[in-house]
Parts: C-alpha cells; sequence; structure tokens
C-alpha cells in the first residue's frame, strides 16, 4: 500500500484490500473458535459466517477486476485482536452458557466493523458513481446486517436464558445458605 492516500479510488482500494485480508483472517479465526463451542446454537451461526466470507472474497476480487487493481497484502490487525479477543473470553470462561453468550458478542463486534468497513466502501464507490462496485457491497453489507439480525437474536436469548439460570442458581443457594 502507498503511504499517502490521495483519491477517492485509492481510499477505496485501501478499504478493499484491508476487507479481503480481513475476510480470509476471519475465515481461519472463527473456523478455529468453533473448535471451542460447546453450542449447538452457536455453531450454525459460525458456520454461515466462516462460509460467507469465502463468497465475500469472491465479491471484492469482482470489485478489484472491475478497478483493473490486483489486491496486495494488507496490514490490518483489527481482525487478529478482535478473534484473539474472543478466543480468550472463551477458553478461560469455565461455564459453558457463557461461553456461547460470549462469543456472540465477540461475533457481534466483528459483524459491526466489517459492516462499517463494507459501508465506507460502498460510499466510496457511490462517490466515484462505479454502479457495479456499489451493488457487490450492497449485497456484501445485505448479509452482514441479516447476520447482525441473527447474532442479535441470538445474543438476546442467550442474555435472558443466561441471566435466568443465575436468577434460578441464585435463589436455589440462598434457600441453601438460609
Amino acid at each position: 500500500m502507498k503511504k499517502t492516500i490521495d483519491t477517492m479510488e485509492e481510499a477505496l482500494i485501501m478499504e478493499l484490500e484491508n476487507l479481503y485480508c480481513s475476510e480470509k483472517k476471519l475465515a481461519i479465526g472463527l473456523a478455529r473458535l468453533g473448535a471451542l463451542l460447546h453450542s449447538e446454537k452457536v455453531h450454525p451461526i459460525l458456520t454461515k459466517y466462516v462460509n460467507s466470507a469465502d463468497h465475500k472474497q469472491l465479491k471484492i476480487d469482482r470489485i478489484f477486476s472491475y478497478l483493473h487493481h490486483e489486491p496486495k497484502a494488507c496490514h490490518t490487525n483489527v481482525i487478529d485482536e478482535l478473534i484473539n479477543e474472543a478466543r480468550s473470553r472463551i477458553k478461560f470462561t469455565q461455564d459453558c452458557r457463557f461461553q456461547d453468550l460470549l462469543l456472540v458478542t465477540c461475533l457481534q463486534r466483528l459483524n459491526n466493523y466489517m459492516l462499517c468497513a463494507y459501508r465506507a466502501s460502498r460510499h466510496y464507490a457511490e462517490v466515484l458513481e462505479l454502479d457495479t462496485p456499489v451493488e457487490l457491497l450492497e449485497m456484501m453489507i445485505d448479509w452482514d446486517e441479516k447476520a447482525a439480525t441473527e447474532l442479535t437474536q441470538l445474543a438476546d436469548f442467550n442474555f435472558k436464558t443466561t441471566a435466568l439460570k443465575e436468577v434460578l442458581h441464585g435463589n436455589a443457594t440462598d434457600e441453601v445458605g438460609n
């Protein structure tokens, strides 16, 4: 990547390179996280998200072809840090019910980061009046927005069930202690 970004197209290319690299990192990192899980409810969403990374990379490749540009290596560490944080939270959580909850909230962070980057890329493409890249980016944004909805529903369910279990467990402890 160049040291400076002087045009809107260069900004778009930089963002796309980071997205391309991030999707690769997500596919690998999330697949590894799946090995730490116990939940039947989280696995399908995690698998779906991992599989979507491959589809998004293909779409980004098409945008690069449209721009007559080859993706170059990026040096973004945001995805690495978010995946490492998720791994640490899951690894050091003794209670399996909290693992689901923590992973879902970590997936939400990853998803929101990616959505923000895709939306920024779409904005650059819109300003440049690049209809085909805009359409491709809108598809990816739609996929991530649907994933965000699924993750929110799952997080709400996990928060409620975990809180209920804590209340029931807490009441049982209080009754035994009295």
